[in-house]
């Protein structure tokens, strides 16, 4: 694989393979490893010791490092027995395939227990199915998080502000629709003011937690001005002490005096991406520009607030 491969890309390939394969090959090949290194930041799958939940029509399938377990006639009372002769892994992977009917679903979610799911620190989810009408339920299970990366389709509109209420601990999210972004229509993933006033929140008074947030295919509501107080609030010279001694492979390649912001494929409803750009830019003591040709994909700003470096991407307006 080279690296002129678009990362959104590859990262759907990724979701379509099977965890065991990925493993596997990462053991018999050895010119593998140093790809698998990068591609550790995209999926948990190379990881060891991660649990993978996965629902295709009417089975059930749990898989654990090499060993897997198909079920075709079972329900909750079957799962409930089965996670209690498993413990709880810090990473889960969870992928619903299209196919999976929705009484399946609701199924499998009445059969998890919440005191197992709370041990969950690390969720990867794909949902790609369109009939739940709550693409938040399955997070409530999962309060404890601190890294989410959530593909997920849905019908009606979901305020991302309901996650950050639920998940106060989160250092790392990842939030995307599969369908394909259309202006015209109703808007099915909203980023507002609020959702930036949820995530200041969760940050304590002289530390931060949040690394990384990546937003894709959403509707944005947010003015400058509310943007800039965000950054100001988040912008802690400390980073929490959990963020030194975890142990994640994903944010052990991060700076942890640095918090990356990504919105791509995203619609900003009330002003433009140049006016947020510049009402942060009025407020650093330091600014470089990236790519200024209006052609290229990303926008980008480098700023700095107190002693946090913030690395700023600002996907094309649709």
């Amino acid at each position: 694989m080279s690296n002129k491969f678009d990362i959104y890309v590859i990262r759907e390939i990724l979701k379509n393979v099977d965890p065991c394969t990925l493993i596997r090959c990462r053991e018999v090949c050895t010119s593998w490893n140093r790809e698998i290194l990068r591609m550790t930041k995209l999926t948990r799958k190379f990881k060891y010791g991660t649990i993978t939940f996965e629902l295709t029509n009417d089975e059930f399938e749990l898989k654990a490092g090499r060993k897997s377990y198909c079920l075709q006639d079972w329900n909750e009372i079957t799962l409930l027995r089965m996670l209690q002769n498993i413990e709880p892994s810090k990473t889960l992977n969870l992928f619903v395939h299209y196919q999976t009917s929705k009484n399946v679903f609701d199924k499998f979610f009445d059969g998890l227990v919440k005191e197992w799911c709370s041990s969950v620190q690390e969720l990867e989810a794909t949902i790609a199915i369109e009939q739940i009408v709550d693409p938040i339920k399955p997070l409530r299970l999962f309060p404890n998080l601190t890294r989410l990366s959530y593909s997920f389709m849905n019908t009606d509109t979901v305020d991302c502000t309901q996650i950050f209420d639920r998940i106060r601990n989160l250092r790392y999210c990842r939030l995307t629709r599969f369908e394909e972004f259309n202006v015209e229509d109703k808007d099915r993933l909203v980023f507002n003011e609020k959702t930036l006033q949820s995530i200041a929140a969760n940050q304590e008074i002289d530390t931060r937690r949040l690394q990384r947030l990546e937003i894709y295919m959403a509707s944005v509501y947010f003015k400058p001005e509310d943007f800039v107080e965000f950054i100001a609030r988040v912008s802690k010279p400390h980073p929490h002490p959990s963020l030194k001694d975890n142990e994640s492979i994903y944010e052990q390649t991060d700076d942890i005096e640095t918090v990356h912001i990504l919105f791509d494929m995203c619609c900003f409803k009330l002003t433009k991406t140049e006016n947020i750009i510049n009402a942060v830019v009025e407020k650093a003591d330091d600014i470089m520009f990236y790519g200024p040709d209006c052609s290229l994909r990303f926008r980008q700003v480098h700023c700095r607030f107190g002693d946090t470096k913030f690395f700023l991407m600002f996907g094309q307006e649709l």
